[in-house]
């Protein structure tokens, strides 16, 4: 099997834990739409208690990544987070500086959006990646405030 063809197959494989029981996708990615980045390293992980209270603080050192679909993030996300698509981390929607605490989170720890999302920026040379695995419908669930739009 050449490295290509193992990439899409685990890209197919690691978006497989996205499926929600009805068959569709709860963070908007499907297998044809996987782009498989090379990290040196996985991401850390940042739980949803750990966020709250960094925003409770107005931690101006932090800044938080929605990888849900745009529906959803408009409907509520997490306060302070910025919407990105799991596919789409760039330089250019990642703080300048590389050293900052970005974290990243999706629909649930099922959904692969903010790993694969977390993966991209720890490739483009961030050093302080998180993902809160939870995601929007843990953080909802234990009652912690969400903004709309």
């Amino acid at each position: 099997m050449t490295i290509a063809r193992a990439l899409a197959v685990l890209g197919v494989v690691t978006l497989a834990g996205c499926a929600r029981s009805d068959g569709t996708s709860c963070c908007g990615t499907t297998p044809s739409a996987a782009r498989t980045a090379v990290a040196e390293r996985e991401p850390e992980v940042i739980t949803r208690d750990e966020l709250a209270e960094r925003i409770r603080r107005r931690d101006l050192g932090i800044h938080i990544f929605d990888a849900n679909p745009r529906e959803m993030y408009e409907r509520r996300h997490v306060p302070g987070a910025r919407w990105v698509p799991y596919d789409g981390v760039t330089a250019d929607v990642l703080p300048q500086d590389r050293s900052t605490t970005v974290v990243f989170y999706c629909a649930n720890p099922r959904c692969s959006a903010s790993p694969h999302a977390a993966r991209m920026a720890i490739a483009l040379g961030w050093t302080n990646v998180y993902v809160m695995p939870d995601g929007i419908f843990g953080w909802v669930e234990a009652g912690l405030p969400v903004e709309p739009g």
